[in-house]
């Protein structure tokens, strides 16, 4: 199986404060401090606050470098030390904070059960080599100071990589500073020039990169750096998760849906592995029973035969162990049919949960493959109606020269300019209306269709956002 390789993004602006930071900081970094991982588990039953221990935590030792956190203080010590050397007076709307997410990718983890805070049985994610895992998420740190942040390796305050939860993943809180080319010695904001469209950030063009491109530049450059660094991932960006990504309200059930069978199956699949190793078991206990059954009875027709007195004969109490070594058996056996029965059944329950998990799964690549061939369809759509837009509006220059000296047919001119680009605007509009309405009715028809199949609102969204777009 090949993983998905991808990170989330979200920032916070300078009107909003501290608070977001220090909430962020807190929780990424909740292994710091025992009453902050049971306040977190609280609010996060797939947290398991036994294993909050294994957590990594990291601060910005501020000599281009990372060492081990030992208190929340440190990290907000070190964002506040940043935002002191920002020359100019910070914009209220401006993003100053930004946490990244990655996930590490299924390819390197392996299923296995275990209970939530709040009670329920679970599947969660745990990798298979945790050296790999050490090495991709280096690797990811490396690739966000080198190639996102324009403020580097000190633009990051602080990262920790959170083990005890559903999936491994790593929180990287950072700002968006970086060193002032007018004011040496102090910091700017360059929000606008890492997430947004500036013109400091043009394309071969000349033209300003716009905010969606830069951020799938930012993607495809990831994929490219793990994949060059050995790790078993997709080059290929999935088109569902993208523009899930960018289009929050887009494809979010269809996706929570999918994640769902994930997990599922993974489930499945660890019953299956436990209800072979309990046949293992009740194999060996069978013929250990045999052996111990046969020699108890034994023993005990022998003890009988001698307290009877060796003049009825040696061989009559030989007779009677082995009698009752046969009963003995007879009864273990019967036990161990039972056990197999039951474990029979439990492998066909599993085989029905199994084919319905994959016809549930057949019928969401279909809504897949729908909304995908929707979304293209809407693309082409729109591509057209701007390629007539350009050729209604371009004027040749001799054109030009002709207006020039008659004002009144200029002004007709361009008032019929003005209602045909109206009119085009209007085009577009509806076209991308009636696309928004049909995935609609796609999304409620899925809705409808996992409903009808039995599931509840828990199993829609089960499973937790993996590293993807």
């Amino acid at each position: 199986m090949t993983g998905r390789a991808g990170f989330d993004v979200a920032h916070h602006r300078q009107s909003e404060g501290k608070g977001p930071r220090v909430r962020k900081i807190k929780e990424a970094f909740r292994a710091l401090d025992a009453d902050e991982v049971q306040r977190q588990a609280k609010r996060n039953p797939n947290i398991v606050a036994d294993l909050s221990a294994n957590n990594v935590s990291m601060v910005n030792d501020g000599h281009g470098g990372f060492r081990p956190a030992t208190s929340f203080q440190e990290v907000i010590d070190y964002g506040d030390q940043r935002e002191s050397q920002v020359y100019r007076k910070i914009n209220g709307r401006s993003f100053t904070t930004t946490t990244i997410v990655a996930h590490l990718p299924k390819s390197m983890c392996k299923p296995e059960r275990y209970r939530r805070s709040d009670g329920e049985l679970r599947t969660r994610w745990v990798p298979k080599d945790h050296d790999e895992m050490m090495r991709y998420f280096n690797e990811t740190v490396d690739y966000l100071c080198d190639e996102v942040l324009l403020g580097g390796q000190q633009a990051v305050h602080g990262y920790d990589l959170n083990l005890d939860e559903t999936t491994p993943h790593i929180q990287l809180v950072a700002d968006t500073y970086a060193p002032d080319p007018k004011h040496e010695g102090h910091l700017r904001v360059t929000a606008s020039q890492m997430w947004g469209q500036h013109r400091e950030v043009t394309d071969d063009k000349g033209k300003a990169i716009p905010a969606q491109k830069k951020m799938r530049g930012y993607q495809a450059g990831f994929r490219k750096r793990m994949h060059g660094a050995g790790f078993d991932v997709e080059l290929d960006a999935d088109p569902v998760r993208s523009s899930r990504k960018h289009t929050k309200e887009e494809y979010v059930e269809i996706q929570e849906a999918q994640e769902a069978l994930e997990d599922r199956a993974a489930a499945l699949e660890v019953k299956e592995q436990e209800h072979q190793a309990r046949e293992a078991q009740l194999s060996q206990l069978e013929a250990a029973a045999e052996r111990a059954g046969f020699t108890a009875g034994s023993k005990r027709g022998l003890q009988e035969g001698r307290k009877k007195g060796y003049a009825e004969g040696f061989n009559k109490g030989k007779n009677t162990g082995a009698a009752e070594a046969e009963q003995e058996n007879r009864r273990i056996h019967a036990m161990l049919v039972k056990d197999q029965r039951a474990a029979q059944e439990e492998r066909e329950k599993a085989t029905a949960e199994r084919q319905e998990a994959e016809q549930a799964r057949a019928q969401v690549r279909s809504k897949l493959d729908a909304a995908r061939a929707l979304e293209k369809a809407y693309q082409e759509s729109r591509d057209r109606l701007e390629a007539a837009r350009k050729s209604l509006l371009e004027k040749p220059a001799i054109w030009s020269a002709f207006l020039k000296n008659r004002p009144k047919l200029r002004a007709q001119f361009e008032d019929f300019e003005q209602k045909h680009s109206q009119a085009l605007d209007r085009g577009v509009s509806t076209a991308k209306q009636k696309s928004e309405n049909a995935k609609a009715a796609a999304e409620k028809r899925l809705d409808q269709k996992l409903t009808a199949m039995g599931w509840d609102d828990q199993e829609k969204g089960d499973g937790e956002l993996e590293a993807g777009w």
